[in-house]
């Protein structure tokens, strides 16, 4: 045993935060030093600042895992993402997996978490809504709080982001999200609010974007009088990689710290600015000593510090793989169940599993969320070792056969450089020309060979600017193997095209369209089908410019350049015909679809709704083929489903992390309930939803003109069905809502005079913790009794909906208030109680600028999704 006490520093000394405050003075440190604390040292570290002893502290990204300082070097645990996370429902879950996460910084050496992520999911189309929990504000507040509360329970510190308004990556760089502050108040900011007042966190990320026209990283009203002055927030403001324009600006609207570094704008930029007094030294020392402060709070918690290069570690926890694997079965959705599932092993004989998801599931979304997992269980593997399993004690066990089916890809592979004929003995196979004007026109400034007409360039080739105009085109003569149809595609950080034979058969050159690869530092691919001949030599020229003139629609101010030449004989429906075959034989079909990283991703939007490539006629073809056909939809988000009338189950599997084949083999072979719950509505068509087609600016602006009518609320008031609504979710159980009321509470029943933590909220019933107050006194509590009166244990989420009947302005026809996830064994029953507070009845006057209640009755519904409402009780607010 050693002699270290192992005990928290607030166990040892309950004065410890106060003294890391007093601790972080800088009085007697020079301005240069103090401005250097605002801006970054490199990609993830803090500045020191050695002459007070104040060390360096790493970040890390961490949604869904904390990958650690650099891409893909170490691994780390993959949880599902965050709107896996909220498919649970489950707030206990959630600060676990916030705790288990801040474990994993720790072993990065990183004392900062960026996460969670707790944006809006306004439309199915948005790039990055697998990260974000949900399309309602008060069940992302919900999980935001936990997930908080989980990760700073280590004492490291989260950062949740982005604030505010970033519901988009299309121009997310340069747009403005438009908002009115009515629906500003009520959704978008609700999150962030319930974060910094009742979880306490101790960051808070500005994002990219504008809000109403200004730069949210250097938005004083945003930043000082709403996040500081109105939320008494005292933590630290940091802003998204890159997103600071002005440094003088940024830290007068409240930004404390510019990351990445060397910064651009702030840090030693700041000094001339303080000397020449058009920025008080107060300003920024009251910035540097709020990043000094969190530095040391960090160091003080037990967290650990670290400098650039320090090790960090891999360590493939049992607990956590365990916790993984318990997140990802809660979180799978059964959206439709015709009696196929959970599969009945004494009768099943032949499984069929189609689809490459199968093989090569997406646990994981794109972008800075993405971590290097530990080893991934898939559920090709699960459901092979399950059905061995199970054959031990059944007669002739269950025959599994598969079939790969459709090949998932966003992007034509780079062209293989044996189609090309050699240029010299080292296999170059492109000559690539290189100019100093858009257009390629003249002579070049220089040319060199190449073996591929795919690139990327950190900046430009050497002695070439991204601040002036730049070109380059490859020639190569092409020779196919075989004759047939050739697909041709090109992508680029600017113009693109391509000829053959001095014809243009590729235009990404005219009306490029951004979000494409690379945290969209790419257009997005355009393509072309041409026949070949074999044996035939065609002179093949890929051209691209990057011009900082042009308009802003391109991708010109990411650091990294990239050309992409793809180039690949066409296949259709490689394995339709084995797919159907083999299910016609199967007494069951398991088909697995989805989307991924390539299509789900920071840096881009999604096109459309539709599943990529042909996966809609594969199900189509399989289910016709066996009607006892289950589809699996491994995606991040909504999906079109024109295939559900035709099949018996859907499961919905949201980037369910490392243990998804576990999980799911628990789930379908009945050894774990589903109890899913979607945290978004499922639209029958993207014209549907409030948003469309307003999600990608116009011009420079996003308008925000769905207002407070985001997902349900829309579909509801509009009387629009959607295809599954918010809040659904099928179980193997049959739990009905055997008994209910509503029950007025004095202030003397309120147990919410100030904030709750995690452990307070399981306090009314530590089997199922509810939903507990964030923003005042509780006005009444939701009683209900629960009963499981089907034949197998079952999941259920009891949400709890209010209505305004008598409202004079526009509200939304019911909004989520609580709710709380319970699990019951055949004939078993629990009570349950849902606190509700005043302003869960409330809307936002921006005449008083308050929340507030004018009705006196009020509708509380009871249900199981959002338009499966059991129960209505009637509420008078006193």
């Amino acid at each position: 045993m050693s002699g270290k006490d192992e005990r928290a520093p607030a166990e040892l000394d309950p004065g410890w935060k106060s003294r890391a405050v007093q601790g972080s003075d800088l009085e007697r440190v020079g301005i240069e030093e103090v401005c250097a604390l605002t801006g970054g040292v490199d990609m993830w570290h803090t500045t020191p600042v050695e002459s007070v002893g104040l060390p360096s502290v790493r970040m890390t990204d961490g949604p869904n895992g904390a990958r650690g300082e650099i891409f893909g070097t170490s691994r780390s645990t993959c949880f599902p993402c965050g709107a896996g996370q909220a498919a649970t429902w489950d707030i206990d879950l959630v600060y676990r997996i916030g705790k288990a996460l801040a474990i994993e910084a720790k072993s990065k050496l990183a004392g900062v978490l960026l996460a969670p992520t707790v944006n809006i999911q306004r439309s199915p189309l948005a790039g990055r809504n697998f990260e974000c929990f949900s399309e309602d504000p008060y069940l992302t507040a919900v999980m935001a709080v936990a997930f908080v509360e989980g990760v700073q329970s280590e004492g490291v510190a989260a950062c949740i982001k982005h604030f505010v308004c970033n519901e988009y990556e299309t121009h997310r760089m340069t747009a403005s999200s438009v908002v009115d502050e009515r629906t500003l108040r009520e959704i978008y900011l609700l999150p962030f609010e319930a974060a910094v007042k009742t979880a306490r966190v101790q960051a808070v990320m500005a994002a990219y974007n504008r809000l109403n026209g200004v730069f949210c990283s250097e938005h004083r009203r945003l930043l000082t009088n709403i996040l500081r002055d109105e939320w008494g927030f005292d933590g630290v403001v940091i802003s998204d990689w890159g997103a600071v324009h002005n440094g003088p600006a940024a830290v007068k609207a409240g930004l404390d710290l510019e990351m990445p570094g060397p910064p651009r704008h702030m840090g030693p930029h700041l000094a001339a600015s303080v000397q020449n007094g058009s920025v008080p030294e107060s300003v920024v020392r009251q910035a540097a000593t709020r990043v000094a402060r969190m530095v040391r709070s960090i160091q003080l918690s037990g967290a650990p510090v670290a400098k650039p290069g320090d090790p960090e570690g891999s360590e493939d926890s049992p607990a956590h793989r365990k916790l993984a694997r318990e997140a990802a079965a809660k979180s799978l959705v059964l959206l439709k169940n015709e009696g196929v599932l959970p599969l009945d092993s004494a009768n099943l004989r032949r499984l069929a599993v189609i689809g490459a998801y199968a093989e090569e599931p997406a646990i994981q979304g794109g972008g800075s969320a993405q971590v290097r997992p530990h080893a991934v269980s898939t559920p090709l593997e699960a459901i092979t070792e399950r059905a061995r399993a199970l054959g031990v004690d059944s007669t002739g066990g269950i025959e599994i056969r598969y079939a790969r089916a459709w090949e998932p890809k966003s992007q034509i592979p780079s062209a293989d450089p044996s189609f090309f004929k050699p240029l010299d003995e080292v296999g170059s196979r492109f000559v690539v020309e290189y100019f100093e004007d858009a257009q390629l026109s003249g002579n070049p400034v220089r040319s060199e060979a190449a073996q591929h007409a795919s690139i990327a360039w950190a900046g430009l080739p050497e002695g070439f600017s991204l601040d002036r105009p730049f070109g380059a085109r490859w020639r190569g003569t092409l020779q196919v193997p075989s004759s047939g149809e050739y697909v041709f595609a090109v992508a680029a950080s600017g113009r693109s095209k391509v000829l053959l034979d001095g014809v243009e058969i590729v235009d990404n050159w005219t009306a490029p369209v951004p979000g494409g690869s690379m945290f969209g530092a790419t257009t997005r691919e355009r393509r072309s089908v041409v026949v070949l001949e074999a044996g035939r030599e065609y002179s093949v020229n890929v051209e691209f410019t990057r011009d900082p003139t042009f308009e802003q629609s391109l991708p010109t101010q990411t650091p990294v350049t990239l050309v992409h030449f793809g180039l690949e004989k066409a296949e259709r429906h490689p394995g339709l015909g084995e797919a159907v075959e083999l299910a016609a034989w199967a007494d069951v079909a398991l088909v697995f679809c989805g989307t991924g990283p390539e299509w789900e991703s920071e840096g881009f939007d999604k096109e459309s709704m539709a599943l990529p490539g042909d996966q809609d006629e594969l199900i189509k073809a399989v289910a016709a083929a066996n009607p006892r056909c289950i589809v699996v939809a491994n995606c991040g988000s909504a999906v079109e489903m024109p295939w559900i009338e035709r099949v018996a189950a859907a499961l919905m599997a949201l980037f369910p992390g490392e243990e998804f084949g576990n999980a799911l083999a628990d789930v379908i072979f009945g050894n774990a309930t589903p109890g899913g719950k979607l945290p978004f509505s499922i639209p029958k068509r993207i014209e549907d939803c409030a948003v469309y087609p307003g999600l990608q600016p116009e011009g420079e602006n996003v308008f925000y003109t769905d207002r407070v009518f985001t997902g349900y609320r829309y579909f509801d008031t509009r009387k629009i069905e959607p295809l599954f609504c918010f809040g659904h979710g099928l179980s193997y159980g049959q739990i009905e809502i055997i008994d209910c009321k509503i029950l007025q509470l004095t202030s003397g029943d309120s147990q919410s005079q100030r904030p709750l933590t995690a452990s307070q909220k399981s306090a009314v019933d530590k089997s199922f913790p509810a939903t507990a107050t964030y923003f005042g006194p509780q006005v009444a509590m939701v009683q209900a009794t629960l009963e499981n009166r089907g034949r197998r244990r079952g999941a259920e989420v009891l949400q709890v909906y209010v209505r305004d009947p008598q409202s004079s302005i526009s509200r939304p026809e019911k909004e989520l208030k609580g709710f709380v996830r319970i699990e019951l064994d055949p004939g078993d029953a629990a009570q349950v109680q849902i606190p509700l507070e005043s302003r869960d009845f409330s809307y936002f006057d921006t005449g008083a600028r308050d929340f507030v209640a004018p009705s006196k009755h009020y509708e509380i519904l009871l249900g199981f999704s959002s338009r499966d409402i059991r129960s209505r009780l009637v509420f008078r607010l006193e």
